[in-house]
């Protein structure tokens, strides 16, 4: 601490000085501006990077669904409907979708399980996981009575 007897301020004083200088905002370029605008900014690009991981996984959800619904019309074209939605969606040139027909329960299911690695800031790498999965019933008709189980029938 400084002197205050020969007029001189204490650090307390210079400190509490500064952060009254900070808090008020001044347009002046002063202390605030070259303390807070960093902050904002990081801020604004974590934002960004969450935002990304959403639309990654609503895209996820999007393809899956769009699969099993081809797919439980024309079980060949599934995996080709949830491909080309992924693709479409992300601007990727590989799937990471998984598309199968079940016709013992009369459905075809759709999943996908990936993930995207984000290096924020020199904070090291972040790892989000993206992964859907969807069942449509098939809608062709077949011979017999309808597949039941203990949860009920799917017919």
């Amino acid at each position: 601490m400084l002197n205050t007897e020969n007029g001189s301020t204490t650090a307390s004083q210079q400190v509490k000085r500064l952060c009254r200088a900070a808090e008020s905002g001044n347009q002046d370029g002063a202390f605030s501006d070259v303390m807070y605008m960093p902050i904002l900014i990081a801020l604004l690009l974590f934002g960004l990077v969450m935002a990304m991981v959403g639309f990654w996984r609503i895209g996820a959800s999007y393809a899956t669904q769009r699969g099993a619904q081809v797919g439980a019309v024309a079980p060949d074209n599934g995996s080709a409907a949830q491909s080309s939605a992924w693709q479409g969606w992300t601007n990727s040139t590989t799937a990471p979708g998984n598309y199968v027909v079940d016709p013992q329960i009369r459905s075809s299911h759709a999943s996908m399980n990936t993930f995207v690695i984000f290096e924020y800031m020199g904070l090291g790498p972040w790892q989000f996981s993206i992964s859907a999965q969807t069942r449509s019933r098939a809608e062709r008709f077949y011979p017999g009575a309808p597949v039941c189980t203990i949860s009920g029938c799917d017919d």
